[in-house]
């Protein structure tokens, strides 16, 4: 068995400079569209949607954080509003 310092060195933590910038890249790849919903469910201007994401402080990021939980909850109520019995999509239907 290998001990803990070779399977540390095989697995190192990941640097909050690496998860930073692992979130920037997610952030320039998801759709405009997304990143729309998200800046105005926090209520800020929709060209935020455009700004890098090194723009936002970490006060911005828990707004958009605690806005987008916000609005998860609420769309998963929206959705089963949306079911229907005729609906062509099964997976609709369950609810």
């Amino acid at each position: 068995m290998k001990s803990s310092v070779q399977m540390a060195s095989l697995n190192p933590p990941i640097r909050a400079v690496d998860a930073e910038a692992v979130r920037t890249i997610y952030w320039s790849r998801a759709s405009i569209s997304a990143r729309i919903v998200a800046v105005k469910a926090a209520n800020f201007p929709v060209e935020r949607a455009n700004s890098d994401l090194m723009s936002f402080d970490a006060s911005e990021r828990d707004i958009v954080w605690s806005a987008l939980q916000n609005l998860l909850s609420e769309l998963t109520i929206i959705q089963k509003c949306m079911c229907c019995e005729r609906s062509a999509n099964p997976v609709s239907q369950v609810h």
